[in-house]
């Protein structure tokens, strides 16, 4: 059941992680992040998807900084869940650069 909605809540608490200016929103939302990941079975695939984001954004812009610092954060839980392989984290350091 939990894997029929695992985009949607996803990716709604993703953006809630970086649009809110709430420390301790932002917390919990991890939280929430980091139950789902382990609970669900398509945390590979919301990973890869997660690898994406940002791929086409002008680097300069605010949003494109943005949309790092949450990614950045995200593959942070993802590592944590031990689902993040040694060149997924690689390939986004680089981005970064």
């Amino acid at each position: 059941m939990l894997d029929n909605y695992t985009d949607l809540f996803f990716f709604t608490l993703f953006l809630r992680l970086i649009n809110d200016d709430s420390n301790e929103c932002r917390i919990k939302v991890t939280n929430c992040l980091k139950k789902l990941v382990k609970k669900t079975s398509k945390s590979r695939t919301l990973m890869q998807t997660v690898l994406k984001i940002g791929q086409n954004e002008d680097a300069d812009s605010e949003k494109a900084e943005s949309m790092l610092n949450g990614k950045l954060q995200i593959l942070a839980v993802f590592g944590e869940m031990g689902t993040l392989q040694k060149e997924e984290l690689k390939s986004t350091v680089e981005l970064c650069s």
